[in-house]
């Protein structure tokens, strides 16, 4: 147990250099646990999307893994501004897309985005409008065309 406290550390200490970022460490901290978590989701996914033959959600699975990396990699270099917005601009974009291509909801991701968007732009009001703002455009977008070109489907959930 105390191994993957260790590793865990490990990963939320990426890039931190607490005598330059004061109190942004929390963020950052945060920021690096994140990506940590969607980065194991995505693995944990491939496999499965693999095995069920759903060769698409593996596709964009992959399209995960690449923005997530490209986020560790970002607070690794200390492009801390760099990381948020992949985080908070770039994440949601991809999974607006995956909405729009494979017909899923991923309702919680949005939610779940949009609660950190408050967190890592604190004390910054102008962001987080502007973040919350655009998350929940592509929410609602995205939404918006599932049930136009998946209403069949959409219809057969609603009403199952």
């Amino acid at each position: 147990m105390k191994e993957i406290q260790k590793i865990w550390q490990k990963i939320t200490n990426n890039g931190v250099d607490e005598t330059a970022l004061g109190r942004e460490v929390v963020k950052v901290r945060l920021l690096n646990q994140l990506f940590m978590i969607a980065l194991l989701v995505s693995f944990i996914n491939i496999p499965i999307y693999m095995f069920i033959g759903s060769w698409g959600l593996v596709y964009s699975s992959f399209a995960n893994l690449a923005l997530e990396i490209g986020g560790v990699y970002a607070t690794y270099r200390k492009k801390y501004e760099v990381a948020r917005f992949v985080a908070i601009f770039l994440f949601p974009t991809l999974e607006a897309a995956h909405v729009m291509i494979h017909g899923v909801n991923l309702g919680n991701v949005f939610t779940a985005v949009g609660i950190m968007a408050f967190m890592l732009y604190e004390g910054k009001k102008k962001m987080q409008f502007l973040s919350i703002f655009y998350i929940c455009s592509l929410f609602i977008a995205s939404k918006y065309y599932v049930i136009r070109n998946f209403e069949d489907t959409f219809k057969a959930h609603i009403y199952s």
